[in-house]
């Protein structure tokens, strides 16, 4: 009985327990060790006997089974691990790259002294710099965040006297980088970037430069492998959508004058492209909001827009289509709207017979002025026999201005004979004739450019410079903007610029004392021209060119004979017959060591509005007698000689020698170049002021290993009439990569 009551307190205690579980319970085996030592106890609890007879049956206990555990919840950095297919194990937060960095040091010093009284300007510059940089970081996984990080700082002394004045400045260098590449691997991915550069110099006649270009900014990638591949919706499809922020502060000083340019633009962009088997597709949009504290009227607003199609297409494919059409839409204190539109057809009939096809069409819309511009043409092309070729052409043109209309039409006809001739020479002649029709609608005798599309040469020196599209240009009218970084910055005539006539067209030459033009900058140059007004007139013109070639030696005859009636309207004479002749002779040497070249040209233009003679001559040579030493020598001198529309002569001439020397190692991993050289450009006219450039210089450049030294000088004088400057430069760079 004892025994029956030890085991119902026992499966009392035991049931007590099962509140905490839903499980069902069950009986554990009669003979369990452990269910007889706890009946046992709970019955000497309970006082009654514990003793049990020998094979005498076990009170059956029961107690609850184990419950299966449930698996915890996903994290957060396991679903991802899923998502980007990596195992859970393998993900940390940050993963740090390889390490680079660079210890520098720079020096710049120059002087610069003109003839307009007896100051000398000096400019001493020291930088010292340290960059780190950690390429291909990742956070978490390379295929999920990757990217670059770094910062450069340091410290820049300047030092400037002029007249006797010493003005000290400094400042601190700060720059750094960040790049990140989110789901690089993924067909929609990001990047997130923001950079800041910054940087002195000095710059030859100009002063010292202080340079900052801060970016940051966001993009959006859609990449060609997306799920528009796999549902073959468009399986060459991409796009690319950002916005960023940019900052532009360049700080010129000189002297006691000083300059700066402060610019900051923002922009959002959306670019798609599209590609097939046989065509392209792409187009983009954009929108800009320039900001210039430094030049609050050249601030604007601007939305554009661009469609470029290209396509094959027939049997063979032998006939190409392109597309382009471009609107931009600009809103400030100056204001332009513009739409562009050109169309190309290209059909090869046969092995031997093509065409070409072209409209073009140019609208301007500026205030209230309106200007459209129309063109079109087509072009054959046939072999009629193997050395035989003709060509046919047609255009036309149609122009509206606020004054009136232009109209236009030509036709052409062409021969081309070529034929080899023994010892491996080429004969070929030429034979042009056009016919032209041409009507004048305009009220008045003037017609205007809005920003004109030119460039800044990449070296800038008296004899470069460029030629306005159009003839008869009013000089006082001509405005010449930089659009550099899509600022539009004002410059000034016989201070950043000159205008030089050549013949009945003008030309730009950027001047190296500019503080504002820079090599390559884009350039908007708006003016008016001159064209007789509410005038017909047919014209015609015959062309005879005639060539021999023989590698070494080159011969080129050209004549050209217009008649046109002669139109004078005021004082200016704008068409009328002409003739002209020229003459270009050419002598060549190619060697192993030795390739040179020389050029000469005569020629003679007369009209009843232009005539001149002129004369060219260039040389050119490259001798190499030993992979160690290299010379280059360039040269060039021409003279005009102007009858009409007054008596005039301009002339240029130019020269320049580069010694290079490439030693051998001296040390192991040790690299060393070196160069001099000299220059001399120079251009005159009996009109203008005669200006003349020279410099020599030298430049070393020697890297051992890691460590890397630049050494650069230069002595140059600018002369513009009775103005010289002369200048002197000495740089050293040394740099350490870690």
């Amino acid at each position: 009985m004892s025994r029956c009551v030890a085991f119902a307190f026992a499966t009392t205690a035991a049931t007590a327990g099962l509140g905490q579980t839903s499980a069902a319970p069950v009986s554990p085996p009669a003979d369990s060790a452990e269910v007889v030592a706890a009946a046992d106890q709970l019955a000497a609890t309970a006082g009654a006997a514990s003793a049990i007879p020998a094979g005498s049956v076990q009170p059956q206990a029961w107690a609850p089974e184990a419950s299966a555990v449930s698996p915890p919840p996903p994290t957060t950095t396991s679903r991802l691990a899923k998502w980007i297919g990596v195992d859970p194990e393998d993900i940390r937060w940050l993963r740090l790259g390889t390490w680079e960095g660079n210890i520098g040091f720079s020096y710049y010093g120059s002087e610069q002294q003109t003839n307009s009284g007896t100051e000398t300007l000096a400019s001493r510059l020291m930088t010292e710099t340290i960059s780190i940089r950690n390429n291909g970081f990742a956070i978490l996984d390379p295929r999920l965040v990757t990217g670059a990080i770094g910062v450069t700082l340091g410290f820049a002394q300047q030092r400037q006297t002029l007249g006797g004045t010493e003005q000290p400045q400094h400042g601190d260098i700060q720059g750094y980088t960040f790049d990140a590449t989110a789901f690089g691997q993924k067909p929609l991915n990001a990047r997130v970037w923001a950079d800041r550069e910054q940087g002195y110099s000095t710059l030859p006649f100009v002063g010292t430069l202080n340079n900052t270009i801060s970016t940051a900014g966001v993009s959006l990638n859609l990449m060609q492998n997306s799920w528009l591949r796999d549902a073959e919706i468009l399986p060459w499809f991409d796009a690319k959508l950002q916005a960023y922020r940019q900052h532009v502060l360049q700080e010129f000083n000189y002297g006691r004058s000083s300059a700066s340019f402060d610019q900051t633009q923002d922009v959002v962009s959306l670019f798609a492209h599209n590609g097939a088997e046989t065509s392209d597709l792409s187009g983009g949009l954009q929108y800009v909001d320039m900001h210039l504290p430094s030049f609050p009227q050249g601030a604007y607003q601007s939305f554009g827009g661009n469609v470029f199609y290209s396509g094959d297409y027939g049997a063979d494919l032998g006939t190409t289509w392109t597309s382009a059409i471009a609107y931009n839409n600009r809103k400030g204190d100056i204001p332009l709207e513009m739409l562009n539109v050109a169309q190309t057809l290209d059909v090869h009939h046969y092995a031997d017979v093509e065409s070409t096809y072209t409209y073009n069409l140019l609208q301007q819309r500026s205030d209230a002025v309106n200007i459209v511009n129309q063109n079109a043409s087509a072009t054959f092309i046939c072999n009629i026999w193997r050395h035989l070729s003709l060509t046919a052409g047609a255009s036309g043109l149609y122009s509206r201005y606020p004054s009136g209309t232009l109209e236009g039409a030509t036709g052409s006809l062409g021969l081309d004979y070529t034929r080899n001739l023994p010892g491996n020479g080429q004969v070929s002649a030429n034979l042009q004739g056009s016919y032209a029709w041409a009507k004048d609608n305009l009220s008045s005798g003037e017609v205007s450019v809005v920003d004109e599309a030119n460039s800044a040469p990449p070296t800038i020196g008296v004899s470069n410079g460029f030629l306005l599209a159009n003839p008869y240009v009013v000089a006082s009218s001509i405005v010449v903007v930089d659009t550099r970084g899509g600022a539009r910055l004002p410059t000034a005539a016989n201070v950043d610029y000159t205008i030089a006539p050549e013949g009945n067209k003008v030309r730009i030459v950027v001047l190296p004392t500019s503080r504002v033009i820079q090599p390559n900058d884009p350039l908007a140059i708006s003016y008016v021209y001159a064209v007789p007004a509410e005038v017909a007139y047919h014209s015609s013109s015959t062309s005879v060119t005639l060539a021999v070639d023989y590698g070494w030696f080159g011969l080129n005859y050209n004549h050209t004979q217009t008649e046109t009636p002669q139109l004078t309207q005021g004082a200016v004479t704008f068409v009328g017959n002409s003739t002209s002749d020229s003459v270009t002779g050419s002598l060549r040497w190619n060697s192993d060591a030795l390739n040179a070249g020389f050029i000469a040209n005569v020629q003679r233009f007369d009209s009843a509005a232009l005539a001149y003679d002129t004369q060219s001559y260039s040389l050119g040579a490259n001798w190499t007698p030993s992979w160690i030493f290299g010379l280059n020598f360039s040269s060039g001198w021409s003279k005009t000689d102007y009858t009409l529309p007054v008596a005039r002569t301009s002339g240029a001439s130019t020269a320049r020698l580069d010694l290079n020397f490439y030693p051998p190692e001296l040390l192991p991993y040790d690299v060393l170049t070196a160069t001099i050289y000299g220059f001399r450009n120079r251009i005159t006219d009996t009109m203008l002021a005669t200006q003349t450039l020279s410099a020599v210089g030298a430049n070393i450049n020697y890297t051992l290993g890691k460590l890397m030294l630049v050494v650069s000088g230069q002595y140059g004088r600018f002369e513009n009439g009775n103005a010289r400057t002369n200048n002197a430069q000495f740089n050293l760079s040394l740099n350490r990569r870690f």
